[in-house]
């Protein structure tokens, strides 16, 4: 869930790289070793990384996981 409000306020966003985050490669960065840690931290201040269409990319994910789609998404299933 967190994840969703971190793409949600468009901010960028760091994880490690476990198999529930791995479909959001997209739109966000991975990280294992303290080294990769501090590279992410460093590029995902940086004006590219902040940018209006990185940010909305980022919104765009979160949009497709709003409760009101999941919850469609399981009643059409069912």
């Amino acid at each position: 869930l967190k994840v969703n409000e971190y793409l949600a306020s468009g901010r960028p966003t760091i994880g490690s790289p476990i198999q529930t985050l791995r479909g959001f490669s997209n739109v966000i960065d991975f990280a294992q070793s303290t080294d990769d840690w501090s590279s992410a931290l460093v590029a995902n201040v940086s004006s590219d990384a902040t940018s209006n269409e990185r940010v909305r990319a980022r919104q765009d994910v979160a949009r497709s996981y709003d409760w009101d789609v999941v919850v469609s998404r399981i009643a059409r299933s069912m």
